[in-house]
């Protein structure tokens, strides 16, 4: 349960961010440190409240059959993501920042797992059944992973697939990178690694958390 009042302290610092009014390092160091996550939270879905067409889409799901049968609401909490206004830092930045916030209130929360969904995601109907023996898998002995990714953006040239994993339907494959940033399920070390991202690069293919 997120009391209204840190809720209001959060979005009042990212706006004040938003518009420059404030310098970067104060204001993302006092959104970690507010309780936005608890040790009951499941699901985080990042999302722009300005963008609304994609805010309303994906808040019509939470009453639909498809919210309902992946549990997402169980748990679930949208997180206004971090906006940049124009100027010399290029825009997806705020998203980078946002993450590298979720991370750092998922681990204050004492959470060893955690789920990060944007809001242009697409489930399908068998989600939560397919989401669960996925979970199964990852929390299987024999499974040493760092990150799920349920959206493959991009595969680079480079990319090394190092297994392969079949448990009862889904087909998991192993590989030593990812590029996207649509649904994951992040394991502790993910989370720690998301908290110390710093911006060394402008080069979104460098500099950014994937």
């Amino acid at each position: 349960m997120i009391h209204s009042h840190t809720q209001f302290k959060y979005d009042m610092l990212r706006f004040l961010f938003s518009l420059e009014a404030i310098t970067a390092a104060l204001p993302l160091r006092q959104m970690a440190n507010l309780h936005l996550v608890d040790a009951s939270a499941s699901h985080v879905v990042l999302s722009l409240p300005e963008a609304a067409t994609r805010r309303r889409r994906f808040e019509s799901l939470k009453s639909s059959n498809l919210i309902a049968e992946t549990n997402i609401e169980d748990g679930f909490y949208v997180f206004n993501a971090i906006k940049i206004t124009p100027n010399e830092l290029p825009k997806w930045y705020g998203t980078a920042v946002s993450y590298k916030t979720i991370a750092q209130l998922a681990t204050s929360a004492g959470l060893q797992e955690f789920t990060i969904v944007e809001d242009d995601v697409q489930l399908k109907e068998n989600h939560q059944l397919n989401v669960s023996k996925v979970r199964q898998l990852l929390h299987s002995q024999e499974l040493e992973w760092d990150i799920f990714v349920g959206l493959m953006a991009d595969v680079r040239d480079d990319t090394q697939v190092l297994d392969t994993f079949e448990f009862d339907g889904p087909k998991l494959i192993l590989v030593n990178r990812m590029p996207s940033m649509v649904y994951n399920i992040c394991s502790h070390k993910t989370l720690k690694l998301l908290t110390e991202w710093e911006l060394y690069s402008l080069d979104a293919f460098v500099g950014t958390v994937d």
